[in-house]
């Protein structure tokens, strides 16, 4: 199955995590260099959906694609805190669950 079908849909969500940070930016909720990484752990959440939104009938989700998305998910988020000062307690759990969760999915996709 071709992955065409979801290029105007990643870049009209895309162009939403966008809106939505502007909007929250304006309204003084987060600052501007936050908006980044925000955006970036959106578009992180949207592929791990998207992973599991590709995925045939009887298929199991797909691994780099799911994948991305929790490493740029983390990436986000890591960034986000780091730019709140909150970084150094958060950064060995947010690795340590990354890695576990890559292996769950690896191990349950080697299973079928």
């Amino acid at each position: 199955m071709s992955k065409r079908p979801y290029d105007l849909l990643s870049a009209s969500i895309f162009i939403l995590c966008l809106g939505v940070c502007s909007a929250l930016v304006a309204a003084g909720l987060i600052g501007l260099m936050e908006m980044a990484p925000l955006v970036v752990a959106l578009m992180g959440l949207w592929l791990i959906a998207l992973s599991a939104i590709q995925r045939g009938e009887g298929e199991a989700v797909s691994f780099g694609t799911f994948s991305w998305g929790l490493i740029l998910v983390v990436g986000g988020v890591m960034g986000f805190l780091y730019l709140r000062n909150l970084y150094t307690a958060f950064f060995i759990p947010a690795i340590l669950i990354v890695i576990g969760l890559i292996g769950v999915v690896a191990s349950l996709r080697s299973r079928r």
